[in-house]
Formats: C-alpha cells, structure tokens, sequence
C-alpha cells in the first residue's frame, strides 16, 4: 500500500536522524520508533493503526526525511500538525 503512493513530504535536513527523531517524539503523540540497518523509522498515530510513518535515512549532508500518510488513514494527529512538526525538527 505504501509503495504505490508518492511521499506526503520528502526533505533533506542538516540534522542528524536521532536529534529529528527526538524533535519529533518531544512535538507528536505516540511516536514510537525502530532502527534497522541505520535508517530509523518512526510510526506516529494510534498503537493498532499508525496514521504516518517517516523514514529517517543518514546522508552525507545529514538526513533525508521521507514521510508517508496511506490513503484512506486517520488524521490522529492532524496532518498540519505532523506538517509543523517536520518543519520544525528539520530546520
């Protein structure tokens, strides 16, 4: 289901993935986060239904910042507030 669509956002940042990962669990409710192989993803809505979900890949610059939001998903939380959020924590 996530392949099929394009990301909601998709950035790159100077900062590095575990400080954006941080930012970002301090800003958003019920973040929870798993590493694997150097890249942190982080699942960001209800226990039984994530509502978004964002890929923090390590750069030579920093990090690359891919967010996904399936269609058809909650908006808990709003999706401005996820959108802030980001804009925040990758500045």
């Amino acid at each position: 289901m996530l392949a099929s669509q394009p990301p909601m956002l998709y950035v790159s940042s100077q900062h590095a993935p575990d400080d954006i990962a941080s930012c970002l669990d301090g800003r958003l409710p019920r973040v929870r986060k798993l590493t694997e192989d150097g890249v942190t993803m982080l699942s960001i809505g209800s226990h039984s239904k994530s509502a978004y979900y964002i890929w923090l890949t390590p750069s030579a610059q920093g990090t690359t910042v891919k967010v996904m939001h399936p269609e058809g998903d909650s908006d808990d939380p709003p999706e401005t507030d996820v959108r802030f959020a980001i804009a925040r924590c990758v500045a």
